[in-house]
């Protein structure tokens, strides 16, 4: 399943811990956090610090063992596990076991895996084994339940211990003096939009690799064409750090429909003369070189295309170059209109 597949069908969940100040009332660690912004010298300069509330874990990392029932046994929700009513319940439990890959640690099938379980076995191979771990992790964590089919076992019998409440929707969130005082962690798994971050994340670092790599000609285009006014001497260094903190940013580019990052994305994967027939463009329709009207974009009156991605497409033809090549001529030769 794709990443993708996996934060649609909420296959995962996230976890923050309650700090107890006293036994009856939780609640959240506070901090305070503050934002970066750059100048216009390309100089970053920090706002005000602002106070927040934040569930952390307190001392890194910690793992959690679910405890077993001398009368229940292992104690799981078993929704979690049957998702299809006419598979039953065993069968698709020991098909969740053996997709973990867990081993035998000892006996005589000591290294092969294990198959199949019995939760009701106090010392069964598979629920006493030591990677049926929930590790915490400071600042949160995302538990990814299609890559590591041990989340879904660990989310089923997180969701039947009392010290965690877990929350399907955002909608369930209680007011503090509403958990029970038995409650140390909260799990969502409402969250598609913290998953659809997480899954940012991972592209902003592409991205940002991407950003390092570009040449200086490439991003002077693109900054052009995002509006930025930079002076064709500014440092690269500069540049970079100028379209990096826009490209984290989740605002959207003025009079366009994308953000920073998913047209840093489409344009530098164009390069070349792709990109320069852009820059092109931008800058005779600043010039008003090119011309728009009722019947679409024209130059010297001849028809270009209705939109700018036919004007594109129109010379980006080789039997255009003549056009292009005049066009790139009345640029040069046109100051900029103020």
């Amino acid at each position: 399943m794709s990443t993708t597949t996996a934060i649609l069908n909420q296959d995962v969940f996230f976890i923050k811990h309650i700090s107890t100040i006293n036994p009856r009332a939780k609640v959240p660690l506070q901090g305070t956090e503050w934002t970066e912004t750059l100048n216009d010298k390309g100089i970053r300069v920090k706002s005000d610090e602002m106070n927040f509330e934040q569930g952390v874990f307190p001392e890194s990392k910690q793992g959690i063992r679910f405890p077993y029932s001398i009368s229940n046994g292992y104690q799981f929700d078993e929704t979690i596990i049957q998702t299809d009513k006419t598979i039953p319940l065993r069968t698709a439990l020991n098909e969740l076991v053996e997709s973990c890959g867990f081993t035998y640690i000892k006996g005589k099938h000591m290294g092969e895996v294990i198959k199949e379980t019995n939760p009701r076995t106090m010392e069964d191979p598979f629920f006493s084994h030591p990677d049926l771990v929930l590790n915490l992790e400071e600042f949160g964590y995302a538990y990814d339940m299609s890559r590591e089919p041990k989340y879904k076992m660990l989310y089923a019998m997180a969701k039947r211990d009392p010290r965690f409440l877990v929350l399907e929707e955002h909608e369930q969130y209680p007011g503090i003096d509403e958990i029970d005082p038995r409650v140390e962690f909260l799990i969502s798994r409402s969250s598609v939009k913290d998953g659809m971050e997480l899954q940012m994340g991972d592209k902003m670092m592409e991205v940002m690799s991407r950003l390092e790599k570009a040449s200086r000609q490439d991003l002077l285009i693109i900054a052009m064409l995002w509006g930025i006014a930079v002076d064709n001497k500014v440092s690269e260094r500069t540049l970079k750090s100028q379209m990096a903190f826009r490209i984290t940013q989740k605002g959207k580019i003025p009079d366009q429909n994308m953000t920073y990052l998913e047209s840093f994305e489409q344009l530098i994967a164009m390069k070349g003369d792709k990109l320069n027939i852009k820059y092109l463009i931008k800058v005779a329709i600043q010039k008003n070189i090119i011309r728009q009207s009722t019947v679409g974009f024209t130059f010297n009156n001849n028809p270009m295309g209705l939109n700018l991605d036919q004007v594109e497409l129109f010379l980006n033809k080789p039997d255009n170059a003549l056009i292009k090549g005049a066009l790139e001529l009345a640029c040069n030769d046109t100051p900029a209109e103020d």
